[in-house]
Protein backbone atom coordinates (compact mmCIF):
# COMPACT_ATOMS: atom_id res chain seq x y z
CA UNK A 1 0.00 0.00 0.00
CA UNK A 2 1.65 3.20 -0.95
CA UNK A 3 2.56 6.05 1.75
CA UNK A 4 -0.14 8.11 1.03
CA UNK A 5 -2.92 5.53 1.22
CA UNK A 6 -1.95 4.71 4.59
CA UNK A 7 -1.59 8.17 5.83
CA UNK A 8 -5.38 8.35 4.17
CA UNK A 9 -6.60 4.97 5.55
CA UNK A 10 -4.71 6.52 9.32
CA UNK A 11 -6.34 9.59 9.05
CA UNK A 12 -9.91 8.26 8.49
CA UNK A 13 -9.59 6.14 11.35
CA UNK A 14 -9.21 9.32 13.50
CA UNK A 15 -11.95 11.37 12.34
CA UNK A 16 -14.23 8.07 13.27
CA UNK A 17 -13.03 8.37 16.97
CA UNK A 18 -16.03 9.29 19.14
CA UNK A 19 -15.59 9.47 22.94
CA UNK A 20 -19.20 7.70 23.32
CA UNK A 21 -18.01 4.51 21.74
CA UNK A 22 -17.41 2.83 24.58
CA UNK A 23 -20.74 2.65 27.11
CA UNK A 24 -18.47 2.77 30.38
CA UNK A 25 -15.52 4.14 31.56
CA UNK A 26 -12.39 2.74 32.67
CA UNK A 27 -8.84 1.62 30.71
CA UNK A 28 -7.40 -1.53 30.52
CA UNK A 29 -4.28 -0.88 28.42
CA UNK A 30 -3.26 -4.15 28.20
CA UNK A 31 -6.86 -5.35 26.55
CA UNK A 32 -5.46 -3.26 24.04
CA UNK A 33 -2.35 -4.50 22.69
CA UNK A 34 -3.84 -7.99 23.32
CA UNK A 35 -6.54 -6.69 20.52
CA UNK A 36 -3.88 -5.28 18.24
CA UNK A 37 -1.64 -8.27 18.44
CA UNK A 38 -4.72 -10.53 17.45
CA UNK A 39 -5.48 -8.08 14.59
CA UNK A 40 -1.97 -8.25 13.79
CA UNK A 41 -1.35 -11.80 13.51
CA UNK A 42 -0.56 -13.01 10.57
CA UNK A 43 0.70 -10.18 8.56
CA UNK A 44 3.76 -11.71 7.20
CA UNK A 45 6.54 -10.40 8.08
CA UNK A 46 5.30 -6.19 7.54
CA UNK A 47 6.11 -4.49 10.45
CA UNK A 48 3.51 -4.79 13.51
CA UNK A 49 3.10 -1.32 14.82
CA UNK A 50 0.47 -0.18 17.41
CA UNK A 51 -0.25 3.38 18.01
CA UNK A 52 -1.72 3.90 21.09
CA UNK A 53 -3.77 7.15 22.58
CA UNK A 54 -4.39 7.41 26.09
CA UNK A 55 -4.32 9.40 29.05
CA UNK A 56 -1.98 7.06 30.84
CA UNK A 57 -4.76 5.94 33.24
CA UNK A 58 -4.46 1.79 33.53
CA UNK A 59 -7.02 0.57 36.05
CA UNK A 60 -6.54 -2.95 35.43
CA UNK A 61 -2.70 -2.62 36.35
CA UNK A 62 -0.94 -4.85 33.46
CA UNK A 63 -0.60 -2.70 31.00
CA UNK A 64 3.44 -2.67 30.96
CA UNK A 65 3.76 -6.71 31.17
CA UNK A 66 1.85 -6.85 28.05
CA UNK A 67 3.66 -4.19 26.41
CA UNK A 68 6.63 -5.96 27.11
CA UNK A 69 5.50 -9.53 26.19
CA UNK A 70 4.11 -7.68 22.85
CA UNK A 71 7.65 -6.33 21.95
CA UNK A 72 8.92 -9.80 22.41
CA UNK A 73 6.39 -10.99 20.32
CA UNK A 74 7.98 -7.95 17.79
CA UNK A 75 4.83 -5.21 18.11
CA UNK A 76 5.86 -1.42 18.12
CA UNK A 77 4.05 0.51 20.19
CA UNK A 78 3.89 4.12 20.33
CA UNK A 79 1.81 6.13 22.61
CA UNK A 80 0.47 9.71 22.50
CA UNK A 81 -0.77 10.96 26.05
CA UNK A 82 -4.00 12.85 25.68
CA UNK A 83 -5.72 14.82 28.27
CA UNK A 84 -4.15 16.58 31.20
CA UNK A 85 -3.72 15.89 35.17
CA UNK A 86 -6.83 18.02 35.89
CA UNK A 87 -8.38 14.73 33.84
CA UNK A 88 -9.81 16.39 30.84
Amino acid sequence: MPAHARHDAFRQSLDALDTKIIPRGGTDIAAAIHEAEAALEGNGNNDRILVLLTDGEDLEGSALEAARAAGKNGLKIFTVGVGSASGS
